[in-house]
């Protein structure tokens, strides 16, 4: 029985006495097996190896053929988990199935469907640029091997582009290449002396393959972006959000990372690690609260801290957009709730400032800030008196970026997300608290 199948039959299991399947083969063979489709992705997620072969010198593969192998690929996987009774799986690895009948989803929309790869010559520009940043940073192999898979990689960059030309057929964006140069040249500079024979005609045929395909690209026919429409309750919440709105407020008030973690330990609304990673504040409250602290960069802390690691990866590279660019503004809301700068109206509107623009320019945002808090009104209603905030705010971060479904069914077992009204969530202004 050949290895696919062999794992499609452990899936299928749920019948038999011995017990649950081990979804976890399933997982860990989709994991590992998309991340070798992208070894710069796979570099930068510490897999090194695939199949035998080294990943780390490799750049992704857009030839028409490697695209047919994945069309295939996501094809047979797709229907080899099909027959899988999704009753016998533990509520982890159910929440896995989801994640991953879901990717699959996504993967093939891209591959049949948008298809961004005939219409984003940036995307292939920003591949080779990322594909010197990983060689040379993203692995703990010594600085000879990092050397020679910078070499490796840029010796890669002309059939990189000679399948970009092949695949586009016009362009959503122009092309800036600026950095990508500055890379070329950077990881040319850092090759040691023995290996700049083999490595400086890697970097010219690089360069030079560069600026061709700039120059194709600019010659491509314009087109228009696809744009993800807001959700219609996003109207609803800008205008109440609008009734509210000084033009005249004062600019956003700046916090520091210490003052964060001090007012989050003293209210225990949400896990923090001990110690506190070195992060950074940003120029302003809000955008500090919403992508460090408890935001964005305190929900990749915990994904990161997920096991087994196939699970990990899965739900941090496949997890859902909404719940990982939503989960800021969440963050944002609730400091807002529990009373932080309770009395600024300089902080009340540079908030309101922020969901303002969320509904009116991240419609995939706006849907994750909405989900979280119907996922939290839905949880405080099943947990009844139990309910606590602290605990909610555990699991939904300890169990990483899920769909707002799965993350439900997840926290209560229930499928069905009942609905919510966050316009009527929005906190009150600091004089009436």
């Amino acid at each position: 029985m050949r290895r696919r199948e062999f794992l499609f039959a452990a899936s299928a299991l749920s019948g038999c006495k011995f017990g649950p399947p081990k979804f976890d083969l399933v997982t860990n063979e989709f994991v590992y097996t998309t991340l070798a489709f992208s070894p710069v992705t796979a570099t930068a997620n510490g897999y090194h190896r695939h199949a035998g072969t080294s990943l780390d010198e490799q750049i992704d593969d857009w030839s028409e053929s490697a695209l047919a192998r994945r069309r295939k690929w996501y094809r047979e996987f797709r229907e080899g988990i099909a027959g899988t009774k999704t009753e016998r799986l533990t509520a982890e690895d159910r929440a896995d199935f989801d994640l991953i009948q879901a990717q699959i989803a996504v993967a093939e929309d891209q591959l049949n469907g948008v298809q961004t790869y005939k219409h984003a010559p940036q995307m292939y520009v920003d591949l080779a640029a990322l594909s010197l940043v990983t060689a040379q940073s993203w692995t703990d192999a010594p600085a000879e091997l990092k050397a020679f898979h910078t070499i490796r990689r840029l010796e890669l960059y002309p059939k990189l582009f000679e399948h970009a030309r092949k695949n586009l057929v016009d362009a959503w964006t122009p092309v800036q290449i600026d950095r990508a140069v500055l890379g070329i040249e950077e990881a040319r500079a850092k090759l040691p002396a023995e290996l700049r024979p083999k490595g400086d005609p890697a970097a010219a045929g690089a360069l030079a393959s560069l600026k061709s395909f700039a120059e194709f690209a600019a010659a491509l026919r314009p087109s228009q972006v696809p744009v993800t429409p807001a959700p219609a309750d996003a109207g609803v919440v800008l205008a109440a959000l609008e009734a509210r709105l000084d033009p005249k407020a004062p600019a956003a008030p700046t916090t520091t990372i210490a003052e964060l973690e001090q007012f989050l330990r003293a209210r225990a609304v949400v896990p923090l690690p001990a110690p506190l990673p070195s992060w950074k504040a940003l120029d302003d409250v809000t955008s500090t609260i919403a992508r460090v602290l408890p935001g964005e960069q305190l929900q990749a802390q915990w994904a990161s801290r997920i096991q087994p690691g196939g699970r990990q990866l899965l739900r941090t590279l496949y997890g859902s957009p909404a719940a990982k660019q939503g989960w800021g503004a969440y963050a944002l809301h609730f400091m807002v709730e529990e009373g932080f700068r309770r009395t600024e109206r300089s902080f009340e509107q540079a908030h309101l400032q922020w969901l303002a623009r969320m509904c009116r320019e991240q419609p995939v945002a706006f849907t994750g800030w909405r989900d979280y808090l119907r996922l939290r009104e839905a949880y405080r209603t099943a947990r009844g008196r139990g309910f606590l905030l602290s605990e909610f705010h555990q699991r939904v971060l300890t169990a990483g970026p899920l769909p707002a479904e799965t993350m439900y069914r997840l926290l209560t077992g229930s499928a069905t997300l009942p609905a919510f009204d966050a316009a009527a969530s929005l906190p009150n202004p600091p004089q009436s608290q």
